[in-house]
């Protein structure tokens, strides 16, 4: 049986404020990764005679719950390996992935039929590795409604997501996505648009929140806003940037080495905590903000298309997908720009023009442009090394 798309789509501050913007931008490092995207993607195709389940997952996290699996250490599956390790794999996902007709009912059997490796190396400096398995869920009629339930490697990456799609026999689709904070999901038929627009705009907001690269890009440019307006200019150009370019890739009209964006971007964050501590005079922030936010659109479009199955839909899931990441962008600038306000600003008498006082300290400023420029450095040896 042929896969359907899933496979060919898949005051000095308080001290406490200082501490809270350096975590932000140092998360990044203690992560281990700027972009720890953990995702699955699986089909759940129902037909008269049973269903047809076709799971997608990343090599890697199968090595974190199933060290074995990777006999030779190498963070590479070799067919033998995965013909050694299958019934550990099987095993595995019997445990975690799991179908129902009720919330409370036994277990709906699936019968592993094949599992096949899946090397993407279309890109060179971004190749991935996948596992592609086969299930098939046999019944003698379809049932009114299913709930699955998805568990897989929530222990090792708690912050992994698997886009679901379920395919009904009258053609119509349900999409959900499903993480540690909402397992199982109910399907019954029919389109439900209001789950599948909430599943891409999470999926848009988890993926800027996990960005450590644009987050701490987007905050050296705060602390290097003279005002507020400034800042406003600043967000709204690399807004429109990253969305211009979010799209064009997202809708294969623009095509660049997946690898090369992520060290441009690297570079970005060492070039603005750089250009803080030796420009002293005000620099039109807003141009470099919209130059690089067009690179980092690129960045985003890596993502959607990795988490988000290609269907009918498409445009609008871009949409939604942006607005997520728009959504998530606000809300750190937010709480960044609040915390900056309450230890320092609100304390500080206006210019003798009338004018507020800058958004961040001298100190402050410093202290975010050093950990910029160390951690942009340090992600662009890695990704140029990589």
């Amino acid at each position: 049986m042929a896969t359907p798309g899933i496979v060919s789509a898949m005051r000095t501050p308080r001290p406490s404020a200082l501490l809270c913007l350096a975590f932000l931008l140092s998360a990044g490092s203690a992560a281990g990764a700027p972009h720890p995207n953990s995702f699955s993607r699986s089909l759940i195709v129902v037909e008269e005679q049973g269903a047809t389940i076709f799971l997608r997952v990343q090599t890697l996290s199968l090595f974190e719950v199933l060290p074995h699996l990777d006999a030779d250490g190498n963070l590479f599956l070799e067919p033998d390996e995965l013909a050694a390790g299958e019934a550990g794999v099987d095993a595995y996902r019997r445990e975690h992935y799991v179908l129902r007709v009720t919330r409370d009912g036994p277990p709906l059997e699936a019968e592993l039929q094949s599992a096949e490796i899946i090397n993407d190396d279309e890109d060179a400096l971004s190749f991935q590795q996948f596992v592609d398995l086969e299930l098939v869920v046999p019944w003698l009629a379809i049932p009114p409604g299913i709930e699955v339930e998805m568990t897989l490697f929530f222990d090792t990456s708690p912050r992994h997501q698997d886009r679901m799609d379920v395919v009904w026999p009258d053609g119509t689709r349900e999409q959900a996505v499903l993480w540690s904070g909402e397992p199982r999901a109910r399907f019954e038929g029919g389109e439900r648009p209001a789950r599948a627009l909430s599943a891409d705009l999470r999926i848009g907001f988890d993926h800027i929140l996990t960005g450590y690269d644009h987050l701490a890009y987007v905050l050296a440019l705060l602390v290097a806003s003279r005002r507020l307006r400034s800042l406003i200019g600043v967000v709204t150009a690399f807004t429109l940037a990253h969305s211009v370019t979010l799209s064009l890739a997202a809708l294969d009209l623009v095509h660049v080495s997946s690898g090369l964006v992520e060290l441009v971007i690297a570079l970005s964050v060492a070039y603005v905590g750089a250009a803080n501590l030796v420009i002293k005079r005000p620099r039109p922030l807003w141009v470099e903000a919209f130059i690089f936010g067009l690179v980092h659109g690129l960045g985003f479009a890596g993502a959607l298309q990795q988490l988000l199955l290609v269907h009918g839909d498409r445009v609008r899931a871009l949409v939604v997908f942006n607005l997520g990441i728009e959504l998530g962008q606000l809300a750190v600038v937010l709480v960044a720009a609040t915390l900056l306000w309450l230890a320092w600003g609100r304390r500080q008498p206006r210019g003798d023009d009338g004018e507020p006082p800058p958004l961040a300290p001298p100190v402050v400023r410093v202290a975010v442009s050093l950990a910029a420029l160390g951690i942009g450095l340090y992600w662009a040896a890695e990704r140029g090394l990589g």
